[in-house]
């Protein structure tokens, strides 16, 4: 393909909801973090939202993966 050509493909922003954050904190155990989700989160939340709000509070995708017992 040449260099600034078009690929056609688009991407799809996806909102995760409030809920499943605050829940899926519960379950690694992070209670404080999901009670602050619970207060200060939007009901959609943008993936750099997400980012944001973990790096607040010292977490990342694999931490949370880790606490959870799973492998990403």
């Amino acid at each position: 393909m040449r260099p600034g050509a078009e690929t056609g493909k688009k991407v799809v922003h996806v909102a995760i909801s409030r809920q499943q954050i605050v829940q899926r904190l519960r379950r690694a155990g992070l209670n404080a973090a999901a009670d602050d989700a619970e207060a200060t989160l939007p009901e959609q939340v943008s993936a750099e939202v997400v980012d944001q709000f973990c790096t607040s509070h010292s977490l990342s995708v694999a931490s949370l993966m880790d606490r959870m017992g799973g492998s990403p």
